[in-house]
């Protein structure tokens, strides 16, 4: 994927060797899709945002920027011990992603033909989102005193506000990933090089800060067990109504760096 987007590039710029370009001027806008080509989290060249901004004069620019992610997946945790007659198969069907729009401020530098350099900062607000469907059934069997006695026991049920990935613990509001409220700022630098007409590529460096508001997390569910002993079954049906009690702040002060590719046309 890298190579690929690197020949791209390549073939981009030679073809802008013999092209005219238009940059951008009072009354121009822009707009651009924006992708990370490093590792996050296990993905690379995944898709940050899309971009628009409007040049007031020739160097001066408000700038909108709407980034979203979601995910959608399942995740299974089972286990049995034959010998004891037990087994358990336990379900996760969990949403989560995220969505941010940003509103900033560019301060251009025309630096060439081609080259057009910008300084600014941003404000935003975002939301990260989450929630699982569980499903759960588990079966044992006793021997008492040479008779059986089994016990099965399901529930299903909805965390709001939590994605539940992997199996870490019992308490399931601690293996959850909680969704948030954002609000985020940074200041950055970037680079556009224009290679044919108002077609251009840049990269834009950014250091920021962020401040998180965790969401409460419920989990409603219905239980179903069932006794089988001496031929006879025995059904009980209960709700489980919870919730976290706490819904604090974070606030991330340590600066960072997120490198961008950027593709886009001014018109």
């Amino acid at each position: 994927m890298k190579r690929l987007a690197f020949i791209l590039l390549a073939t981009l710029m030679m073809a802008g060797n013999t092209s005219a370009q238009h940059k951008p001027t009072k009354g121009s806008w822009s707009t651009e899709v924006q992708i990370n080509p490093f590792d996050q989290d296990g993905e690379t060249f995944s898709l940050d945002g899309l971009k628009v901004r409007y040049f007031f004069n020739d160097k001066n620019a408000i700038r909108l920027k709407v980034g979203f992610a979601t995910t959608n997946s399942k995740y299974t945790d089972k286990d049995s011990d034959e010998e004891k007659g037990s087994s358990r198969d336990n379900q996760y069907d969990y949403k989560k992603g995220n969505f941010n729009i940003d509103l900033g401020y560019e301060r251009h530098f025309n630096l060439g033909k081609r080259l057009d350099a910008y300084l600014g900062g941003s404000i935003g607000l975002g939301k990260n989102f989450a929630s699982t469907k569980i499903e759960t059934y588990s079966k044992s069997t006793y021997d008492e005193y040479n008779g059986s006695r089994i016990i099965e026991t399901s529930y299903t049920g909805e965390l709001k506000n939590g994605a539940i990935t992997s199996s870490t613990g019992n308490n399931i509001f601690d293996q959850a990933e909680r969704a948030s409220w954002n609000i985020n700022a940074a200041i950055f630098a970037g680079l556009d090089v224009y290679i044919y007409k108002g077609l251009y590529i840049g990269t834009e460096l950014g250091i920021g800060c962020s401040s998180r508001k965790s969401l409460k997390m419920e989990f409603d569910a219905t239980t179903i067990s069932k006794v089988t002993s001496g031929g006879q079954t025995t059904t009980t049906e209960d709700t489980i109504d919870e919730e976290t009690t706490d819904n604090y702040r974070t606030t991330n002060f340590k600066t960072y760096i997120e490198p961008r590719l950027r593709i886009g046309i001014t018109f």
